[in-house]
């Protein structure tokens, strides 16, 4: 028996198991010989290996408990002799000293899993090249990955269900060597760990799977309350994960699931914090952007704050102020800019501008006024003037001679 298989033995033995429970650990190995009745691939591929304690896998005419994933293209001579996503289950006995492992390709991209109980369920298999993840501390990691996904959240490490699991087929840093194992919750991935070695073993990511068993769940989905959930398994409260909440709830398959949630103001005791009453104080009674001030309060997560008006730089005022509801608000100004204030330029009596409309009326009606002059001097004297006064006749008196 090999270390691998010894330790993966080992490492089960400390699962508490179950009817209807199995374990199933993840490792990668950077060369893989499979061999067929027929030939070798040469030179070995890397592969994933998936291993199960239970030899629950079914594949065709064979019963096995565990299989790999090739995880690149490998060619020989320039033919293509492995293909990456390819499936081989081993189709012999199992490993021994005197004879080989013979392997052979399953033709699906999915494995059957024979429960006790003798339902079937299904794992999926599928590539993810150059595919982005982001963690659950919000890093972003890009690597090529071997996904494996449960329709029903099969798959559970610690107090959290999945219905996907991604494999690393490359390193990533010193933190995430080839063959880390990554935990979908949610829109987000858990990172479960990495292999590593000591002075005589190997450790490999190890999870439990749950598609067998009959589950029932209860779960009250609220932020703002902490509760639990409670399915045939587990119970997982609510709990912080610093400003976000993980909310327990039901999957359709009585699985408890984990998603984060933003808490706006805060996170204790696995709920969000309820918003508190804000106060606000502003010195320069508003948005005054010619007045130093300082804005003083306390926020909606009960924070204290002071804060002054300031210079973004010499044309650029940063004003705080107090909003509708009470809230600390800002708002930039344009201006020139001196400890915390406008400089308020001086402004300066416009003179009076001539209406240029008046100016023309004006003459206009002096215009006017004196052809009225003229006309009427000239209707004077031309119509109206007297004729000329003759000089009176002087009466000749005659007398009558005597």
């Amino acid at each position: 028996m090999s270390k691998k298989a010894l330790l993966l033995l080992v490492v089960l033995a400390g699962f508490t198991s179950a009817a209807c429970f199995d374990v199933v650990q993840f490792s990668f190995n950077k060369q893989v010989l499979l061999s067929d009745l027929n030939r070798n691939i040469s030179p070995a591929p890397a592969a994933v290996r998936v291993d199960f304690q239970k030899p629950g896998l079914n594949f065709t005419n064979f019963t096995q408990s565990y299989f790999y994933v090739v995880a690149e293209d490998q060619y020989y001579l320039g033919n293509r002799i492995a293909k990456a996503g390819d499936i081989y289950y081993q189709t012999n006995e199992q490993y021994s000293s005197t004879a080989y492992a013979y392997f052979t390709n399953s033709p699906n991209q999915s494995v059957r899993y024979k429960c006790e109980a003798g339902t079937v369920t299904e794992i999926g298999i599928t590539l993810a090249a150059n595919t982005s993840i982001t963690l659950n501390d919000s890093r972003s990691l890009t690597s090529d990955f071997v996904r494996f996904s449960s329709p029903d959240y099969g798959f559970a490490f610690k107090n959290f269900f999945t219905n996907e699991v991604l494999i690393s087929t490359q390193d990533m840093g010193k933190d995430f060597a080839a063959g880390s194992a990554f935990l979908k919750v949610g829109d987000e991935y858990f990172f479960i760990g990495s292999p590593y070695r000591d002075r005589y073993w190997y450790y490999y990511p190890v999870l439990q799977y749950y598609s067998c068993c009959n589950r029932s769940c209860s779960a009250i989905r609220d932020p703002f309350t902490a509760s639990q959930c409670e399915s045939t398994f587990v119970t997982v409260p609510d709990a912080c994960d610093g400003d976000y909440v993980v909310e327990q709830s039901c999957s359709i398959s009585n699985a408890c699931i984990g998603e984060r949630v933003l808490c706006q103001y805060g996170c204790v005791n696995g709920a969000c914090k309820k918003p508190l009453a804000e106060t606000c104080v502003d010195s320069d009674d508003g948005a005054n952007e010619f007045v130093f001030g300082k804005t003083t309060g306390v926020n909606a997560r009960g924070e204290a704050f002071s804060v002054s008006d300031s210079c973004v730089n010499s044309n650029q005022l940063k004003e705080y102020f107090c909003g509708i509801t009470g809230s600390l608000e800002n708002k930039l100004f344009d201006c020139d800019c001196t400890k915390g204030y406008c400089i308020e330029k001086p402004t300066s009596t416009p003179e009076p501008v001539k209406d240029s409309t008046q100016a023309s009326s004006g003459g206009e009606l002096l215009i006017l006024g004196v052809l009225v002059v003229i006309a009427f001097a000239g209707y004077y004297f031309l119509v109206r003037k007297p004729p000329a006064t003759e000089k009176p006749k002087t009466p000749q008196v005659k007398t009558k001679k005597s």
